[in-house]
């Protein structure tokens, strides 16, 4: 999945992805752009497929800043997202 933040200075690879607290993925690559920071995100297949209005955060995980990214899913009745061709 691929996701766009407006901030997101200390996001790195391999941050954790998670759900309510749960761990469903991995940040795999985060590339700095202009005005926005741009991540690859892998979510383990038995949490796929997420819903449209998924709402994806960042947060801080520790007191040195380290940051992982938050899923707050949709309700099951909301339409799939399609996966990348």
């Amino acid at each position: 999945m691929h996701v766009h933040f407006g901030q997101a200075q200390n996001l790195q690879p391999n941050a954790d992805v998670r759900i309510a607290g749960v761990k469903v993925g991995t940040v795999v690559s985060v590339t700095p752009t202009t005005g926005r920071t741009d991540a690859v995100l892998q979510i383990d297949r038995q949490y796929v497929p997420l819903r449209q209005g998924t709402h994806v955060i960042t947060r801080v995980k520790t007191l040195l800043g380290e940051t992982f990214v938050a899923l707050a899913p949709a309700p099951r009745s909301a339409p799939a997202i399609p996966r990348a061709a």
